[in-house]
């Protein structure tokens, strides 16, 4: 069941907050921004809450790719395990997915 992903290809990192795709070009990696966690905002969240929001981001490409992986091959058809996964891969596509 793979879809088309959209989002900038991994691997991502983290450093201080910001999440960052390692784009390779002929020079070699240059890190793209992909998120930032706004220090600035004030909107409540210490700057450990911020660095692991932003390590979250940075796994979600590899996460994605697990569950695709697991969904594929791993899971016997019928399984409840289906259902969960398939719903957290259409909302990491923007898809709406039903409670």
């Amino acid at each position: 069941m793979k879809n088309e992903t959209r989002y900038t290809p991994g691997p991502w990192a983290c450093h201080s907050g910001s999440v960052y795709a390692l784009v390779e070009t002929d020079g070699g990696p240059v890190a793209t921004p992909i998120a930032r966690m706004d220090r600035e905002a004030g909107n409540g969240t210490s700057p450990t809450e911020r660095d692991a929001n932003a390590h979250l981001i940075a796994a979600a490409p590899c996460m994605y790719q697990l569950l695709e992986e697991v969904r594929d091959g791993a899971i016997p058809a019928g399984s409840l395990w289906v259902d969960y996964i398939d719903a957290a891969l259409a909302k990491a596509r923007g898809e709406e997915v039903q409670p």
